[in-house]
């Protein structure tokens, strides 16, 4: 701790000295938030489906088909309990489940109007209203074709949205954004803080001092960190307060998920700022590096299950594809550690990885 604590106040010194980082830090991610939460709005495409045929007939099997054939759902299982649909849509498992009761083919052949329920997710209701609208076109599609000449649908269908049945964007888009956020001014910060070493003559000090590389690592990480846990709780609250999100889980849970992600998000910039000769090099690597590929790989933009196959196993390189399934769940659903700890084991350890490489980066001597 005596080699670490002069790192750590002498990074703090460095940014308190530059009020363009202070400003970039401290208002930056609230007016990003504000910005993007106003104006994005997004089509998504695939939608996972979990299926509850209690009713096993013919004309149940040619629903199902209409649904396999329709291109608009992926069908990831069947269940026998209906239970069973709430829980995989808490966890993530499915977006949507079908629900075909018992007596379905006997109201059909009796001419009367059989029910199907859907059980939706609604907390991105970019894909709950398409869900909603791809299940009436294809029961109508099939329902004409199992009526006949009498034209009369003969399916009945009703939907439950969990979550957030009032399919407001602002919930799908705001933890959306903070993890966006939360990527990149950490990433893009840190990215300096070696390299301003070499620029500004004093990497030389800290050769010739008996700081091992990974004390000097974990120095110039922790007024990052500090920092960027400022921004977490800054964000968390413009989205709460501004927005009204509902936060439905754990504040603490959601504090303790952040902090792992920001070890991810530091550790890259930490990476980048050992490899990049100039601050100006080094923040744009940051920035290309993180906001770009976490905007379109992590699924906050397109449902990673739509994409082509070379992309998705890009995507498992993404920290913000991980975050984004614990920041929904946190906020929306309201989801414990038992639903997502793979996420946050994953997120712990890129981020140690990260810092490692680093450290091995760092070499006390000069190049």
């Amino acid at each position: 701790m005596k080699r670490i604590l002069p790192i750590i106040r002498k990074e703090f010194l460095h940014i308190l000295r530059d009020p363009r980082t202070l400003i970039a830090v401290l208002i930056l991610p609230s007016m990003l938030l504000i910005l993007f939460g106003y104006a994005l709005t997004f089509d998504v495409k695939n939608i996972d489906l979990l299926i509850n045929d209690a009713d096993k007939s013919e004309l149940s099997r040619q629903l199902i088909d209409g649904f396999k054939v329709s291109g608009k759902f992926r069908i990831v299982g069947y269940t026998e309990d209906r239970q069973d649909i709430e829980k995989d849509l808490k966890n993530g498992s499915a977006k949507v489940g079908l629900v075909i009761p018992r007596g379905f083919s006997a109201c059909l052949k009796a001419k009367r109007a059989a029910p199907i329920q859907t059980v939706i997710d609604g907390a991105n209701p970019l894909i709950a209203q398409s869900a909603r609208n791809y299940t009436l076109v294809i029961t109508q599609g099939v329902s004409a074709r199992l009526a006949g000449s009498t034209g009369t649908p003969p399916v009945n269908v009703s939907s439950q949205l969990l979550y957030n049945p009032e399919l407001k964007s602002v919930n799908f888009i705001v933890p959306g954004i903070i993890t966006l956020i939360l990527m990149m001014i950490p990433a893009v910060i840190t990215s300096s803080a070696i390299v301003r070493e070499k620029e500004t003559g004093t990497i030389e000090q800290i050769i010739v001092s008996p700081v091992r590389p990974v004390h000097l690592m974990l120095g110039k990480i922790t007024p990052y960190l500090m920092i960027s846990a400022f921004d977490a709780f800054l964000i968390t609250l413009v989205g709460v307060v501004w927005f009204g999100v509902i936060l439905r889980g754990s504040v603490w849970l959601l504090a303790l998920a952040v902090f792992v992600y920001m070890i991810s998000t530091v550790g890259i910039g930490l990476l980048i700022s050992t490899i990049a000769e100039t601050q100006l090099v080094a923040q744009m690597a940051a920035f290309l590096s993180t906001m770009l590929p976490s905007f379109l790989l992590s699924g906050f933009v397109f449902p990673i299950s739509s994409m082509p196959k070379v992309v998705q196993y890009i995507s498992v390189f993404i920290p913000a594809r991980y975050f984004l399934i614990v920041v929904r769940g946190i906020f929306l659903k309201g989801v414990g550690l038992d639903v997502f700890w793979r996420e946050a084991l994953i997120l712990l350890f890129f981020g140690l990885i990260m810092i490692s490489l680093s450290s091995l980066r760092f070499t006390k001597r000069l190049r």
